[in-house]
């Protein structure tokens, strides 16, 4: 939540205000001396102009995923484990003959 506060701008009044927070619940979170409820979430996550799992994943490996990539993190949800084995091998095999194309 801090590396997309700072991203976009925001001191910690700021994005309290726009949460609708007071600034010592921001830095309780910031802090992980308390956890927001859901709906407290959803008021941070519209200030930052995120969704929840963007907030949620750690500040060093903070990545925006497009909506292709949710739609095919919802289709990996929804498959049996001996179908993402397939699909695993399928991607790793063209992966390496990817490799032996002329660069």
């Amino acid at each position: 939540m801090d590396k997309l506060r700072r991203d976009r701008g925001l001191s910690i009044f700021a994005l309290a205000k726009k949460a609708g927070v007071s600034q010592a619940t921001i830095y309780k979170w910031r802090d992980q001396e308390s956890a927001p409820s859901l709906y407290l979430l959803e008021s941070i996550c519209t200030a930052l102009g995120t969704d929840i799992l963007n907030l949620f994943i750690r500040d060093d490996e903070l990545v925006y995923l497009t909506e292709k990539d949710k739609d095919l993190i919802g289709l990996w949800k929804a498959l049996m484990e001996n179908q993402r084995s397939a699909i695993l091998e399928l991607i790793k095999t063209m992966l390496k003959e990817n490799q032996k194309l002329p660069g």
